[in-house]
């Protein structure tokens, strides 16, 4: 199921392998509306010390997520607006969507975790 492209290891549809350690597996997801500003980082990592995997996800994000046409002004008054709240406030809350394009789609997301968490299951220590 695993193809070469470009010296990266490809999942299968719209999900790449990126980097393998022994206590991590990196993939990048793809998302379907083909815009790469969309593409997701996936970290599967194990803990050795508390024994826990833990999955995160990286992508850089517009901070207006609007799909209105603004001008620049009004783009410029939202991220004033967000900018101050993080100053006040110390956090933003924040959410993004990743469009998976039919069943193969998913399938492959899956078979990229499943695969990077036999590796990790693999590589972590016998505990007696």
């Amino acid at each position: 199921m695993f193809l070469q492209i470009g010296g990266k290891l490809m999942i299968s549809n719209r999900v790449m392998k990126l980097s393998e350690f022994d206590d991590a597996v990196y993939y990048r997801l793809a998302c379907g509306c083909d815009a790469d500003f969309h593409d997701t980082t996936i970290e599967l990592e194990y803990d050795k010390e508390f024994n826990n995997v833990y999955l995160r996800f990286y992508r850089d994000e517009d901070v207006v997520d609007t799909w209105e046409d603004l001008s620049w002004f009004s783009r410029l008054k939202l991220r004033i607006k967000k900018a101050y709240h993080i100053l006040i406030h110390g956090y933003f809350s924040h959410e993004f969507c990743i469009i998976i394009n039919g069943q193969e789609h998913i399938e492959s997301f899956i078979e990229a975790l499943q695969y990077g968490l036999a590796k990790l299951k693999r590589n972590r220590p016998k505990q007696n």
